[in-house]
């Protein structure tokens, strides 16, 4: 059982800096450069334009002629030494080079340079312009890259209005100490932001995960039926710090193992937040137990601990805590109240991946907690999730239910209570390529919070769900209220934001209010106020700042 130490008030705004402190610097395109076969060659190739590729240049292309190459644009001023250089070959579907795009990525800045781009013939140029956007937009929405650009010499119009049509424009902030260039950067193209619909959540995927897809596909049967399934379990629990780990096939199916090996049953309570998914409160009821529905905090929407004690009966067993949103519940709180009266905590951190309280990641304070790989969380499988334990007993009795209550000593021989909410070996090997990238995931989704406040800044009508002092929050969902919230304004501003392409949605109402229980519920005061003037705000890691400023553009405009 774990413990956290309060005492340990370092705050975790400067977290991604104290992390970079201690990584050593390593080849960004390393999974670009470390390629085995042919075959692995071209999975790693990136299809753009449906009839050609970007295909990174190994010793596998030996055939490849290098002299053929006319130079249109290589950088023109030095860049220090760095272990991060990739070069691109655009080519089309039967197998013709048509040009070479070199990439050098500064690991300090987060940036990559543009180094050198050739060409074969005059009919590639406009071939090479979308292998440049779609080679940029592919690390652009796969990692967490500030910015990138390129230098070119001035006076050189040609050059210039070539990367001005791609979306690169001028860096007037940047002073370079060539006096004859001019810096240009690129954050993404902006020419058809409103004309579709920006969606409220989407992944990000690379294509680590579908070459991780494709081993499973090709190789995991038979005796390798669970390599990726053991992998990630492996890897998922040290990650977010905690001895053991159960794939799962959702949240809900983790959750509802936990209530089963906690032995919940007919007659006992157990205390959830009103502002949450209805899963946290269906897997009690699937056990004939009753859920008890406790307020929220006005600062932070999680379970308030005040309103817990108030409820705490001798039929309660335990308390399900949501880190909503990916923002870490009070665990200090619940820790002490679950000692205090000797029942369970159950941490749902379905969206919380990544994001800590006080230096230590949710999911390692309950007894159990669950995790979603939906497909609109962080890490993503379409569908899946993840339970863990530092409980060795209760990993032993969940680990049992999960496989049908079969006993591991005797073959096909079932002693116990089971259940079936089991991952597949294909899905096990997607999300653990996407647990690979899941620190650039976070810094992405923090990023996009950050461009909303600062475009939302001056916006007196909105109060955007930050994180606390000694919290980390992953912003998995930017999420808003509305002040003074009056005549169903947050449905009316819902509706406008559609008519204008932009997808959004409302935060859960309470869910006491649901008539799905058998006994009517009283209304909890703060959860009505956050249920019905709250919205969730398009939260994707694909979003572009010029997207998240046409969204804040927007919803000032409707409240002037």
């Amino acid at each position: 059982m774990l413990y956290i130490n309060e005492k340990n008030t370092t705050t975790l705004h400067n977290y991604e800096n104290s992390k970079k402190l201690k990584i050593k610097q390593k080849n960004f395109f390393s999974f670009f450069k470390n390629i085995s076969s042919v075959q692995e060659l071209w999975i790693k190739a990136i299809l753009f334009d449906k009839n050609y590729f970007l295909v990174p240049l190994s010793t596998k292309l030996q055939n490849l002629n290098f002299n053929t190459f006319n130079n249109f644009y290589c950088i023109n001023e030095t860049i220090k030494s760095t272990k991060s250089k990739i070069s691109f070959v655009v080519a089309n579907k039967k197998g013709s080079f048509l040009g070479i795009i070199s990439l050098i990525y500064l690991h300090q800045k987060k940036i990559i340079y543009i180094n050198k781009i050739d060409y074969v013939r005059c009919k590639s140029y406009k071939v090479l312009s979308k292998a440049i956007i779609n080679l940029l937009d592919y690390f652009r929405r796969t990692y967490h890259v500030n910015n990138f650009c390129i230098s070119i010499k001035k006076n050189n119009s040609a050059k210039e209005n070539f990367f001005k049509k791609i979306g690169f424009k001028r860096d007037v902030n940047k002073v370079s100490t060539c006096k004859a260039i001019n810096y240009f950067y690129w954050q993404g193209q902006n020419k058809k932001i409103g004309k579709k619909t920006i969606l409220t959540a989407g992944p990000s995927v690379s294509l680590s995960e579908t070459l991780k897809t494709f081993d499973a596909v090709k190789h995991g049967w038979n005796k390798n039926w669970n390599n990726y399934i053991l992998d990630l379990e492996k890897n998922f629990a040290k990650y977010i710090g905690v001895k053991y780990a159960i794939s799962t096939s959702s949240c809900t199916g983790a959750l509802h193992i936990a209530m089963q090996s906690l032995n919940i049953s007919a007659n006992d309570e157990v205390i959830v937040p009103d502002i949450t998914w209805v899963a946290t409160a269906r897997v009690v009821s699937y056990l004939g137990a009753t859920p008890i529905f406790a307020d929220v905090q006005k600062d932070s929407w999680n379970i308030d601990v005040n309103s817990i004690e108030k409820l705490i009966t001798k039929k309660t067993k335990a308390i399900i805590a949501v880190h909503l949103y990916g923002n870490p519940a009070n665990l200090i709180q619940l820790k002490k109240l679950s000692l205090k009266y000797k029942i369970r905590l159950v941490e749902d951190a379905a969206p919380a991946i990544g994001s800590s309280y006080f230096g230590q990641k949710c999911g390692t304070v309950g007894d159990f907690s669950a995790f979603s790989f939906q497909g609109a969380k962080l890490l993503v499988s379409g569908e899946g999730g993840m339970l863990c334990t530092n409980n060795l007993n209760l990993y032993k009795i969940a680990k049992k239910i999960a496989d049908h209550g079969r006993n591991p000593n005797k073959t096909f021989w079932i002693d116990g209570p089971g259940l079936k909410y089991k991952m597949s070996n294909i899905q096990a090997a997607f999300i653990l390529g996407q647990l690979e990238r899941v620190n650039d995931l976070i810094l992405m989704k923090r990023r996009i919070f950050n461009w909303y406040k600062e475009f939302l800044n001056k916006n007196n009508h909105l109060s955007l769900l930050e994180e606390k002092d000694n919290t980390y929050s992953n912003y998995w969902m930017v999420s808003a209220s509305i002040k003074n919230n009056t005549n169903k304004k947050r449905d009316r501003l819902i509706e406008y934001l559609k008519k204008n392409n932009i997808d959004s949605r409302p935060v859960f109402s309470p869910i006491s209010k649901y008539p799905i229980w058998n006994k009517k519920n009283k209304t909890n005061h703060i959860a009505k106020i956050i249920g019905f003037s709250s919205l969730n705000l398009p939260s994707g890691t694909n979003l572009t700042k010029n997207e998240v400023k046409y969204i804040c553009e927007k919803i000032n405009l409707f409240f002037n």
